[in-house]
């Protein structure tokens, strides 16, 4: 069982490159995708989704072309899109139902579904009534109808409160031993909790695909700590994260190839949040 991305690329408009030359194999596992605003997770997600037509490459899975054997790959094919375009007058058990209908998916495994994704005591109420939290496990709830094997999260946990976060996780994570799972999110933690490796992505290429641990261990030594009076940050800093310790000083974690001159500061372990910021500088 295999995702195989073969030198995929996508130009819009005779011009604007959103992917570029992309290739890269997808076991079974989750595999997070990170990248800021424009990067291409969209583009990318929407083509592996048969959404969008690439200018040129190919992906393939179990080697044949999903673009040439569309209907037999979304068999195979599970989607949670960020949008939560439901029928609001629909309950849990009518909207997978007719889910099921469209896809020829069996409506037994429905009650199991919705006690997974801790639906079952709104099973009956109307999807208009629900939380945006209780909608995006419905989401989820969907696109596992027909036992995917491969499954596309779009931003799986917006809007989870933080129990509701661990629980989608610990779902995700079960459902990975059996499929390939692309989970694209800007919610970092996610990713260095269940990926098993990430894509990241700038500006349409991956610039990197590794484990996290990997990652995260070879940013050790560029991650420091620096304990500043005030939030007068050098604006060449690369920082983190600034916060405030319990004795008033700011606290400021800056990732840099060496330690800040003119500063007190001390090494701290890195994140995946580091990894990010050194390999991609800021938010686009």
């Amino acid at each position: 069982m295999c995702l195989e991305i073969q030198k995929l690329s996508k130009i819009y408009h005779g011009k604007v490159k959103a992917l570029d030359q992309l290739s890269v194999r997808l076991e079974k596992g989750i595999h997070g995708i990170l990248g800021a605003n424009g990067a291409g997770k969209s583009t990318l997600m929407q083509m592996i989704t048969c959404n969008l037509q690439p200018t040129s490459g190919d992906v393939l899975w179990k080697g044949s072309s999903i673009f040439e054997n569309t209907k037999t790959y979304c068999r195979a094919l599970g989607y949670m899109p960020q949008q939560q375009a439901m029928y609001p007058s629909f309950t849990p058990v009518e909207y997978l139902s007719y889910m099921a209908e469209l896809r020829k998916a069996g409506k037994d495994r429905i009650p199991d579904i919705l006690e997974r994704v801790g639906l079952s005591d709104v099973a009956g109420r109307r999807i208009s009534a629900l939380s945006g939290g209780m909608r995006q496990r419905l989401l989820l709830a969907q696109a596992v109808l027909g036992n995917p094997e491969i499954l596309v999260l779009d931003e799986p946990t917006a809007g989870l409160d933080p129990y509701q976060r661990v629980a989608m996780r610990n779902l995700i994570s079960s459902l990975a031993a059996e499929c390939v799972v692309l989970l694209a999110t800007h919610v970092v933690q996610d990713l260095e909790t269940i990926a098993q490796d990430v894509l990241m992505l700038d500006k349409g290429k991956l610039i990197c695909y590794d484990s996290v641990e990997h990652l995260c261990r070879s940013m050790v030594g560029k991650v420091f700590e620096i304990s500043m009076a005030d939030c007068q940050v050098p604006e060449e800093w690369k920082v983190s994260n600034m916060r405030q310790s319990i004795h008033g000083e700011i606290l400021v974690r800056v990732v840099s190839d060496v330690p800040p001159d003119g500063y007190a500061c001390s090494p701290v372990m890195p994140t995946l949040e580091d990894v990010f910021l050194y390999l991609v500088g800021g938010g686009g």
